[in-house]
């Protein structure tokens, strides 16, 4: 019974030696870094996590895009590589057996928005947005300015300053808040005081067109909504 533990502990000893000299034999030290790097502008990714699979250790690239994973053994690895808007990137080291470098470039997933139509259809009537006066209208009013030629549309006033001055009022918006357009040219003289009407012979037209609301918009200039146009007939 004595002569069998001897051997028992002789074999516990032998075994023990030989896994501490595979140990010793194994370099335990080595140190994986990597530059990473987006594959389309080429620029470094920050934040990028690194993970090994077989020892489970992890890294996070820094704002140069560079990570390190110390204390590596050598052998075989799998590597997988995951950032934020790029596609997950797997990397596969066959043969680990020295300190190294790694330059990696990762995906980014394209998220490219494709042609949008926007349709509709609005629920008030168009009239009601786009108010004219004819020729014939006009050579009716031969006596009235252009203000009071427009003051008998819906929507549409003037403020007077004395006899045959006045400017027109769209819903509220009046002076450099109302665009007029004389043949496609913006009167200035909106810009000036109120016992300053617009500067515009409406008998010369051949049609004058209040715009209200988003179609207004198409003229630009500044307009919060509302625009005149006076058209004269084409030559």
């Amino acid at each position: 019974m004595k002569l069998y533990k001897e051997i028992i502990k002789y074999c516990v000893v032998a075994i023990l030696c030989v896994n501490s000299q595979t140990a010793q034999g194994q370099d335990c030290k080595l140190t994986l870094s990597g530059y990473v790097f987006d594959e389309t502008s080429s620029t470094p990714l920050s934040y990028v996590h690194v993970h090994i699979q077989e020892v489970n250790k992890h890294a996070i690239s820094d704002d140069e895009g560079n990570f390190l994973i110390e204390g590596l053994c050598e052998g075989e690895y799998h590597l997988q590589l995951s950032h934020i808007g790029c596609e997950t990137k797997r990397v596969h080291l066959h043969d680990f057996t020295q300190d190294t470098l790694l330059k990696i470039s990762l995906p980014h997933t394209a998220s490219l928005l494709g042609t949008v139509v926007v349709k509709g259809q609005s629920e008030n009537n168009n009239d009601q947005a786009k108010l004219s006066i004819d020729r014939r209208s006009l050579e009716d009013g031969t006596t009235k300015n252009l203000s009071q030629l427009l003051e008998r549309e819906a929507g549409v006033n003037s403020i007077k300053n004395g006899s045959g001055i006045a400017k027109p009022v769209v819903q509220g918006l009046y002076g450099n808040r109302l665009i007029i357009l004389n043949n496609g040219i913006i009167q200035s003289g909106q810009q000036w005081g109120n016992d300053h009407s617009p500067e515009i012979d409406p008998y010369v037209a051949d049609k004058i067109t209040v715009l209200k609301g988003a179609s207004a918009i198409e003229y630009g200039g500044g307009n919060l909504g509302s625009v005149v146009l006076v058209e004269p007939k084409r030559i």
